[in-house]
Parts: structure tokens; C-alpha cells; sequence
């Protein structure tokens, strides 16, 4: 029974997240039974708990499922009565395999959508809707569209694009101020694009970023795993990008308005010194979020630094992405700058009287 118990609690860790049909959400009445083992090389005890499942063909029927207690204590999961958990079913029984997080996962969510509601009202309303639609972009097309072969690049491009135009439309309407940080998004996002193309291929990556990930290589046959990783730039960057160059826009328009007479030159000067304050902490927000991303294989390199010295470290392949995400993004940043600038210099002065070309 206990070797039965180990083998299917290891297999269950292990299968597929496909199957969608084997997992249930069940709830726990009370704990039946302790068995402690005392002399059990892997086990501790095994506890038997009583289980009513929630939903499907089953909702409303009571089991008795033993989970077991490992002498290694990161192989553990802690259950108590009243929790919510998901239940694996199979031939051979019911098993216990994880708290249910959805609905923390919800309330969370809720009080996001809330707080943007209650303190950005109408905008955080279109806020909301343009990441919703953001969301259903990535998912329904350009996610499905890599999988089936098409050019990750391309797909990101174009999905961004349609993003970028659709929440600064929200937030500014169809304008000038809208327009150039458009421009001035997709130019940053693209350059930065660009330079991981570039780097990927100087560095040799082939998009197999874990040893794990070529377990799923069948799967991905498709797939162009080096485009892949510029994808993730473009995407992981375009937030940032598109903060600037609306910040950046934004800005220049409120100058403009004040000051009708202001010459490309003036205005070009303005959006740089505007940028410079926005660059530090920009390119600090994008690092620092990849950072932590990526806090806990940092800390194991660290644990590990006297086994992997620095020309080990710096040449495993997931370390190379890091680095392209974080400073490709950033280089992204750095161009939508004086491009945003240089954009608002223009089309802002094409629409006075008065007109001073931009000196070259």
C-alpha cells in the first residue's frame, strides 16, 4: 500500500497539465486517521482524510483518501479541514494533489479590478478593457498562430501593433498625442526586437532555455524556438516602451498647447529632458521586475558559485535570455526617447501656422 501510495504520488507530479479531465476540485470534511511510520525509509505517516467532491458527475460524494507525510520535507503539502484541493482520479483511485488557488486567484484579480475602477474611474475603466483585449489578442491569435508554424516575430508585431493602437486610443482618443506615442512605441519595441535577433545569433541560442525544455521538443516541432525569444522581448518591453512614449507625448502636447509658438527645436529639447527623468526609473522598473522573475535561480547560482564559476554561469543558455529580455528591453526604452521626441517635434509643429524645420 505504501509503495503504491509513493509511486502514485510521484506520477501525478508528473503528468501531463493536459488532462484536464482527471483533476477535480474537492473539499476536506476532517482527518480520519494518522498512521505514523516509524520505520518507513520515505515516509513519515500517512493521513487519511475525509473528502467530499464539488463538482461534476460526482459533486456531493464522500471519499476516504490517504496522502502521505516524506521524510524529505519539500516533497510535502499541507492539508487541513475546511481546505478547498484538487483531486486526481485514475484506475486505480483518488488522490490529493494540491490546495485549490482559484479562488484566491479570483479575489485577487477582483480587487485589481476594483482599485483601478475606484481610483482611475473612466480611464481605469478603459484601461481595464484594453488589457482585456490585449489578453484575448495573445491568447486567441498570436499564441495559437505560433503554434501552428507562423513566425513568432512577425505574430508579436503585428498583435502589438494592434494593441498599442487600441489602448492609447483608449486612453487619448484619435489625435496627434495618440498617434506619436504609437509611432514612438513600435519604434522603440521593434529596434529592441531587432538587437535580440542579432544577439540571439551572436550568442549561438537555440531557444531551449532548460535542460527540462527538451523533454517537450516533440511538441514543439513547429515551432521557431530562436524567434521565440525576441518574441519575448518584444512582448516583455512593450509595456514599458508604451508608458514612455505616452509619458513622453503626453507631455510635449501639454507644452505645445501652452506655448502655440514654440519652435520643433524647443519642443525636441523638452521631450529629451522629459525622457532623461523617465529613462532611470523606467529602465530600473524593467530590470528589476526580470530580476525578480528570476529571483530563485539567482539564488541558487549564488548557493552554487564556488561549483559554477563566472565563465560557466554567464554561458548557460537561460542566463544569455535573461540578459537579452532585460537589456534589449531596456536599449528599447532608450530609443523611444528621442524618437517619441522627435515624432511630437514634428507632427505637433505641422499642425501651427507657424513651421521651423527640425535641423539635422
Amino acid at each position: 500500500m505504501k509503495k503504491k501510495l509513493i509511486v502514485g504520488m510521484f506520477f501525478i507530479l508528473s503528468i501531463s497539465i493536459f488532462a484536464k479531465e482527471t483533476y477535480i476540485k474537492g473539499k476536506i470534511l476532517s482527518i480520519l486517521k494518522v498512521e505514523e511510520l516509524a520505520d518507513d525509509e520515505y515516509l513519515t505517516s500517512i493521513t487519511d482524510f475525509q473528502v467530499e467532491i464539488m463538482e461534476g458527475e460526482e459533486k456531493g460524494k464522500i471519499l476516504m483518501i490517504p496522502h502521505p507525510t516524506y521524510r524529505e520535507k519539500q516533497h510535502n503539502l499541507s492539508f487541513k479541514p475546511n481546505m478547498n484541493v484538487v483531486i486526481y482520479r485514475d484506475t486505480d483511485g483518488y488522490y490529493i494533489i494540491e490546495r485549490d488557488r482559484r479562488g484566491s486567484l479570483y479575489l485577487l484579480v477582483f480587487l485589481f479590478l476594483g482599485l483601478t475602477l475606484l481610483i482611475a474611474k473612466k480611464q481605469g475603466l478603459k484601461a481595464i478593457l484594453s488589457l482585456g483585449i490585449t489578453g484575448f489578442l495573445i491568447f486567441k491569435f498570436m499564441i495559437p498562430a505560433i503554434i501552428l508554424g507562423f513566425s513568432p516575430i512577425l505574430i508579436s508585431i503585428v498583435i502589438l501593433s494592434v494593441s498599442s493602437v487600441v489602448t492609447i486610443f483608449f486612453m487619448t482618443g484619435f489625435n496627434s498625442k495618440g498617434t506619436i506615442a504609437i509611432l514612438g512605441t513600435l519604434g522603440g519595441v521593434v529596434f529592441a526586437g531587432i538587437l535580440s535577433i542579432f544577439f540571439s545569433k551572436t550568442m549561438g541560442l537555440t531557444g531551449y532555455t532548460t535542460m527540462e525544455s527538451i523533454n517537450y521538443a516533440p511538441i514543439i516541432k513547429n515551432i521557431n524556438l530562436k524567434e521565440l525569444i525576441a518574441t519575448g522581448v518584444l512582448i516583455g518591453s512593450a509595456g514599458a516602451v508604451m508608458d514612455v512614449s505616452m509619458s513622453i507625448s503626453s507631455a510635449l502636447s501639454e507644452i505645445r498647447s501652452h506655448k502655440p509658438h514654440i519652435t520643433s527645436l524647443e519642443l525636441y529639447n523638452s521631450g529629451m529632458s522629459i525622457g532623461r527623468d523617465i529613462i532611470g526609473t523606467m529602465i530600473n522598473t524593467l530590470i528589476l521586475a526580470y530580476i525578480g522573475g528570476s529571483l530563485f535561480t539567482i539564488m541558487i547560482l549564488t548557493i552554487q558559485q564556488n561549483d559554477f564559476p563566472d565563465i560557466r554561469i554567464f554561458n548557460f543558455e537561460f542566463v544569455g535570455v535573461e540578459f537579452l529580455r532585460a537589456f534589449c528591453g531596456s536599449i528599447g526604452i532608450l530609443v523611444a526617447v528621442p524618437l517619441t521626441s522627435f515624432l511630437a517635434s514634428k507632427i505637433h509643429i505641422q499642425n501651427k501656422d507657424i513651421k521651423k524645420d527640425f535641423p539635422v
